[in-house]
């Protein structure tokens, strides 16, 4: 990215973490890792912790991401 534009590429990063955050809000066992927003950051990661409430397994909505060329990784094993 071009450094001109990394307040551009940081605002939409931004945007598109709290649009999944209100799209996956109240669904059990599913929780987007926050970010400070009292921090300077990129906003670039989007980490969800899958919880034992939720329905579907972390392997399962990895695997459907995948399935909709989502890049998406496991972390924690």
């Amino acid at each position: 990215v071009n450094l001109d534009y990394i307040d551009t590429v940081i605002v939409a990063n931004r945007r598109n973490w709290h649009a999944y955050g209100d799209a996956l809000a109240g669904i059990p066992g599913l929780r987007l890792m926050p970010y400070d927003e009292a921090e300077r950051n990129n906003w670039q990661y989007v980490i969800l912790e899958v919880g034992p409430e939720c329905r579907a397994t972390r392997d399962e909505i990895v695997a459907e991401l995948h399935r909709h060329n989502v890049l998406a990784r496991k972390y924690f094993w």
